[in-house]
């Protein structure tokens, strides 16, 4: 199944600031950039604040989005793993999310899907040839288990 944020390779398929990537010859169809995620994302979420009663919500668009959005984590190429870094994984992907899922969940069902977004970000860094990334994800794992033992003794 192809993911809601591969997008067709026409020329016309970009919108104003959302690059896609050049497809390999008979490889998987180009992602969208972080940036056009975020635009997308956000629009969504203005969607939702104005019109909170939108039948798009009550046919489970909301865990669609969320599945969307961790694939495209998942399936981050090399060259991503190499020049992204936490802040724009928070920035494009965390933050607008957040506010797209505000309009039907709780904070700790929002909580939960920033840290699963960054726990695949960090999983993708380590499966990375990079050993700096690789390093820097070991110490963003361990940050996470400090953030969670913390928030249990609560």
């Amino acid at each position: 199944e192809r993911s809601p944020l591969a997008v067709a390779s026409e020329p016309s398929s970009p919108r104003a600031g959302a690059k896609v990537s050049t497809p390999k010859p008979g490889g998987a169809p180009p992602l969208l950039s972080f940036d056009g995620i975020r635009a997308l994302l956000l629009a969504l979420s203005h969607l939702v604040v104005a019109h909170p009663a939108c039948p798009i919500l009550e046919r489970g668009m909301l865990p669609r989005v969320r599945a969307a959005v961790a694939r495209r984590v998942e399936d981050m190429r090399d060259d991503e793993v190499k020049s992204e870094d936490r802040d724009v994984i928070l920035r494009c992907l965390c933050e607008p999310l957040a506010g797209l899922l505000s309009a039907r969940c709780g904070p700790a069902e929002i909580e939960e899907a920033r840290e699963e977004l960054l726990l695949l970000f960090h999983r993708r860094r380590l499966q990375s040839h990079y050993l700096e990334k690789r390093l820097r994800a070991l110490t963003d794992i361990k940050a996470a288990i400090d953030r969670a033992g913390v928030h249990s003794r609560r």
